[in-house]
């Protein structure tokens, strides 16, 4: 309840709930706006304007926050009320709309009276898109008309996202409607209207700066359907520019997602990619495999390193942040604080600059935008001392995803296999110093038959029962490997890095031929990293000191009698894995546990080369 010593704290917190609101952080705004509602005690009139607006609050949170359940049942108990009905009933018509309960929102959206206002275009918005997913064609152009006509009567010619969403929705009913030129003229005004410096010559110009748009989110969705568009284009004309340009528009969506995971910290960029946050990614590299795969490699190998990388990113994004916070704690406190208001006021400009209605107004909040921006990248520059938190602030960093970055620090005896898991195929990529390779496998019944027959050989512990995974473990090297060797075959150390299910898989384990036992790791030295830029991050790592030693046990590299006996295989290839200075190497019969813990005092690095079991 009220104190006598702070008053107006439910007008306090309401304000803190709408800054947060506005800053896209709907989470702490339905806190702080609950936390107002608290302040009025339990005997306040729910009936009460305040109240009623406070509810409303929280429950447009939730609606933002796609609770839609939790918003539809407190906009329908605030409709009982008779307050504010008209905008909370265009408020439940547009959560019963993003449910796909489209009678449920024509209902609702019948009880909102028309006027030339902001409500009135959403709800017209919302009403076209229906009417499309209906197939009622000429409803569905009648009610974007109208919304369209209230914007620029609203907005004039100052940039909007709800025109914005009136251009995708007219793309998107021009598409259903088997136009797709139209449908692309549609998109391109969208992309023009959210994107401040975009003025396309033709269908296939695609924006340069992924930073200069009212709403990167929008600006993203946006990408997505207008590479769609394309393939579609070059799926029926096999018109080889279609395609191009469809590539070129993925790597654009691929920057703009690692934008905004990098640079927005609020729940409309956290929602964003907990949806799916692949689905970007996904498609992007199979069109990259797409042009790769067919021999124009030479063109496209850096940008398909880029997607990869971006794509990898978003999955390693959670322990980055680890090695984030590590970072942060050398820091003076006022750098955190500075990067977290600057964040906050991205979210808030941007928010902004859709709800401005004059040119010179959109004109100063830009300008702010792009000094924010700016300050924001200048005080970032201070975290490059921890080369772990730079590789996260910029995952585009040329050096980390050039071709030719990557074959200058690689020897002549290694190869790296990148592997990329989708829904139906999986994608691999080889980096040599001499060259490159990609293809795609197919992820059809019988790879997945033979990944589970493997998967439960090779984890499965039963006393007396023989191993009887060859076959599959065979037909998954041809599958995974055999395709790359034209490049790899000549190098003696490949270095896997698996993507999803393919993590289970111990590649040094898989049989070059089906009638045998001849194993990879026979023939070859096998590691694991997780990408490009952390493979290039630890190999460009200064080398260790002079004070600095490695005690490394190898018991396996050589076949004897007691190796024999134990009936585990030889790992020849793993007396190399320790190469360098000051190394206090144990190599089979001297790899002995007494030897092992005398070994240990003194050393900075322990590395151990054997078996492992669980």
């Amino acid at each position: 309840p009220q104190s006598s010593d702070f008053p107006e704290q439910e007008r306090l917190y309401n304000s803190l709930g709408t800054i947060y609101f506005e800053s896209a952080n709907y989470q702490q705004a339905k806190n702080y706006f609950e936390k107002a509602l608290r302040t009025l005690g339990p005997s306040v009139d729910m009936k009460d304007e305040s109240v009623v607006t406070l509810k409303s609050n929280i429950a447009n949170c939730m609606l933002q926050l796609r609770q839609y359940r939790g918003a539809i049942n407190l906009f329908r108990e605030l409709l009982r009320t008779g307050m504010q009905s008209r905008v909370i009933s265009h408020n439940v018509a547009h959560a019963y709309a993003e449910t796909k309960q489209y009678d449920s929102s024509l209902y609702y959206s019948g009880k909102v009276s028309r006027q030339n206002d902001i409500v009135t275009v959403r709800m017209l918005n919302d009403i076209g898109r229906i009417y499309t997913e209906q197939r009622r064609w000429s409803n569905a152009s009648g009610a974007l008309d109208s919304s369209l006509a209230i914007i620029n009567s609203l907005f004039k010619r100052t940039k909007n996202r709800d025109r914005t969403s009136n251009y995708l929705l007219r793309s998107l009913l021009a598409e259903k409607q088997q136009q797709p030129n139209e449908s692309i003229k549609w998109c391109n005004e969208a992309i023009k209207e959210v994107h401040f410096n975009f003025r396309p010559v033709n269908i296939y110009d695609v924006p340069v700066n992924e930073t200069e748009t009212l709403s990167p989110i929008t600006f993203l969705e946006l990408l997505q359907q207008k590479a769609r568009l394309l393939e579609n284009r070059y799926r029926v004309t096999n018109d080889k520019v279609a395609l191009d340009a469809c590539f070129r528009t993925h790597l654009m969506a691929a920057h703009t997602a690692s934008y905004i995971r990098r640079c927005f910290d609020n729940d409309e960029a956290k929602m964003y990619f907990q949806q799916d946050r692949s689905a970007v990614y996904h498609d992007a590299l199979r069109i990259a495999h797409e042009l790769t795969d067919n021999g124009n490699g030479i063109k496209y190998i850096d940008g398909l390193l880029e997607i990869n990388e971006g794509y990898k990113g978003s999955i390693v994004y959670e322990n980055i942040r680890h090695l984030d916070l590590s970072a942060r704690v050398k820091l003076p406190a006022w750098v955190i604080e500075k990067e977290r208001s600057l964040k906050r006021s991205l979210g808030f400009l941007t928010t902004q600059l859709n709800t401005v209605r004059s040119s010179e107004e959109a004109g100063r909040i830009y300008d702010n935008l792009v000094t924010t921006n700016v300050e924001l990248s200048r005080l970032l520059a201070l975290y490059d001392r921890d080369p772990a938190y730079q590789l996260f602030r910029n995952q585009r960093a040329p050096a980390m995803h050039s071709f030719e970055s990557i074959s200058k620090v690689l020897d002549d005896e290694t190869a790296i296999i990148s592997f990329n898991v989708t829904r139906s195929n999986v994608y691999a990529l080889s980096v040599t110093k001499q060259g490159f390779k990609t293809c795609s496998i197919t992820r059809d019944s019988s790879f997945n038959v033979a990944f589970k027959a493997f998967i439960g050989e090779i984890y499965l512990q039963q006393e007396g029962r023989r191993y009887t995974g060859y076959k599959a473990s065979n037909e998954l090297y041809e599958r995974l490997l055999a395709p790359l060797l034209e490049l790899t075959g000549s190098k003696k150390h490949w270095v896997i890095m698996p993507d999803d299910f393919l993590s289970y898989i111990p590649f040094d384990a898989l049989c070059v031929k089906p009638d045998g036992r001849e194993y990879l790791i026979f023939n070859r030295q096998i590691s694991y990293h997780y990408s490009f830029s952390l493979l290039m991050l630890t190999m460009n790592e200064p080398k260790q000191s002079l004070t600095a030693r490695t005690s490394f046990f190898a018991p396996f590299n050589k076949e004897t009698t007691n190796i024999v006996a134990s009936g585990l295989a030889p790992l020849p290839f793993s007396a190399t894995e320790a190469p360098g200075k000051n190394i206090f190497a144990q190599l089979s019969t001297e790899a002995t546990k007494t030897n092992w813990i005398s070994s240990i005092d003194g050393a900075t690095t322990l590395h151990l080369a054997t078996h492992a079991t669980t």
